[in-house]
């Protein structure tokens, strides 16, 4: 059984909660910064819950890609989960883009710069969604009572030829 599309997946998906995580920790510290020289963002230009749905959306569809993968490894279901997720965080790549600005305060000059969905350069995402595809175009394991070998198509015994000659010389095993 394939589990390339699982692991891509998820390799996918933990890149974008990744990112989510860092774009988070990089905003505490500049929002507690910009709250201290009690600063408009909105008079800069800076629309600073865009920016936030943008860092959690990546979070989000990361996660979702995360709990497809693990769900795709037992069955084809979780590669729809997944490949929902890749192709929404694709289109959210366009749609939510905030444009890098500044805000100088004094000598500190403070960058917002979107590192989540639009500036991933499209590698988790797709990803996502290639994990997701193969994920689901993977050919489901043969089960037999023995477990998951292919048994004879002639015989259905799950026996080769010398051992079935085997036995009829000898009548049955040794």
């Amino acid at each position: 059984m394939s589990k390339v599309g699982p692991i891509l997946a998820l390799i996918g998906g933990s890149i974008m909660v990744l990112l989510g995580i860092i774009a988070l920790i990089i905003m505490m510290p500049a929002m507690r910064i910009i709250s201290q020289y009690q600063i408009d963002l909105e008079q800069e230009g800076i629309n600073i819950g865009l920016m936030y749905l943008n860092i959690i959306l990546t979070f989000v569809w990361g996660l979702l890609a995360i709990i497809g993968a693990i769900i795709n490894f037992k069955n084809k279901k979780g590669a729809i989960l997944v490949i929902i997720s890749g192709a929404i965080a694709i289109v959210g790549t366009f749609l939510i883009i905030v444009p890098a600005k500044s805000v100088r305060l004094g000598n500190v000059i403070i960058y917002f710069n979107q590192i989540t969905l639009n500036r991933s350069l499209l590698v988790d995402p797709i990803l996502i969604l290639i994990g997701g595809i193969i994920g689901l175009v993977k050919p489901p394991p043969e089960k037999t009572k023995y477990g998951t070998e292919k048994k004879s198509a002639i015989h259905g015994d799950g026996m080769t030829r010398s051992m079935r000659k085997s036995r009829a010389k000898y009548g049955g095993y040794q």
